[in-house]
């Protein structure tokens, strides 16, 4: 794959992912520039974004299931 290939798919993933478009793009800009990265806590942060909106709606999602079930 090209730098631009492997961008683009990245990008379709970040975006199932509910990772924000700005930190999507700095990811891609620290990974293509990986050698210059002083500290890897600076990518896991961005990539935490993401992870953690998604599990806050399948927390929300899950206990509306379990309410639900409570109900009946």
């Amino acid at each position: 794959m090209s730098d631009d290939e492997l961008a683009k798919k990245f990008r379709e993933c970040a975006t199932w992912g509910k990772l924000p478009d700005a930190s999507a793009e700095k990811v891609i800009e620290i990974v293509f520039n990986l050698e210059k990265l002083k500290n890897v806590r600076d990518l896991t942060k961005l990539l935490q974004t993401g992870a953690r909106r998604k599990a806050t709606s399948r927390k929300a999602s899950s206990k509306k299931g379990v309410t639900a079930k409570r109900r009946k």
